[in-house]
């Protein structure tokens, strides 16, 4: 039996190390393909295809909403059969975090044409790097390093579509962030006790650390609020959360390996 399930487990090991090779590889091809076109459309040669590269953006989402009806579909089909997935490299809940990455991007690509490639190769990166932290650091971590990656998105999001001259639009929205980011303070409060489990995977462990977590947001608050008054910028929020993540990420590292 012991035999049994250590085959198991090293099976499991290498589909879990088949699947953030797989990620590593889509990750560097989505940031070499957004960064092609986005350099091509401030070339020459893409004068003559400008306008009917504007007709087709409003369309783009199109076939990405699909693959990620499609595959939401199979990923409910083979959650209410019950099927064991964790050796599977393939499964229904990696394909359809794939397919949504591709359709976020579609949509900022679409939204803001041009000034959406930029947003795309941070969110291609930014949720490339959560699934790596979600399989070496699962926990109170992955949730902080969660949290710090939407939110410091969001500040840029924030930049990019709420400019201080739409004064009011700007306040909604940072009031909409400021309440889903104390929904998932207290969503965490909620389940921190006895843990919480989504499918096969540790959302949060049983008497998971606080600090992290308030900490994190806490400071997105904070900088939200900052933001509202023109204080501060953006960048210099995302790089004290960034730098943040990385504090716990050593701290993290280093209770593991005692």
């Amino acid at each position: 039996m012991a035999k049994l399930n250590y085959s198991y487990k090293t099976r499991r090991s290498d589909t879990l190390t088949n699947r953030m090779m797989i990620v590593f590889v889509l990750m560097c091809l989505g940031v070499f393909l957004l960064s092609s076109i986005k350099n091509w459309l401030i070339s020459d040669s893409s004068v003559p295809y400008l306008e009917t590269y504007m007709k087709l953006l409003p369309y783009l989402p199109i076939i990405p909403l699909v693959l990620f009806a499609v595959t939401l579909f199979f990923f409910f089909k083979n959650k209410k059969a019950d099927k064991d997935e964790a050796l599977k490299t393939f499964s229904s809940s990696f394909i359809l975090s794939l397919a949504l990455v591709v359709l976020v991007v579609s949509l900022l690509v679409s939204n803001f044409a041009y000034k959406g490639y930029v947003p795309s190769i941070i969110f291609v990166v930014l949720a490339s790097l959560l699934y790596f932290v979600a399989i070496s650091f699962p926990g109170s971590y992955f949730l902080m390093a969660l949290f710090n990656s939407l939110g410091a998105f969001s500040l840029y999001a924030l930049n990019l579509i709420s400019p201080i001259s739409h004064r009011v639009q700007d306040i909604i929205a940072r009031v909409v962030v400021i309440a889903l980011a104390l929904f998932f303070l207290f969503f965490f409060m909620k389940n921190r006790k006895d843990g919480k489990i989504l499918g096969t995977f540790k959302l949060i462990t049983p008497n998971a650390h606080l600090l992290p977590i308030l900490s994190a947001v806490v400071l997105f608050v904070v900088f939200v609020l900052l933001g509202m008054f023109s204080v501060g910028s953006f960048v210099i929020f995302d790089i004290i959360l960034g730098i943040e993540t990385i504090v716990f990420a050593l701290f993290y590292a280093i209770k593991m390996l005692k």
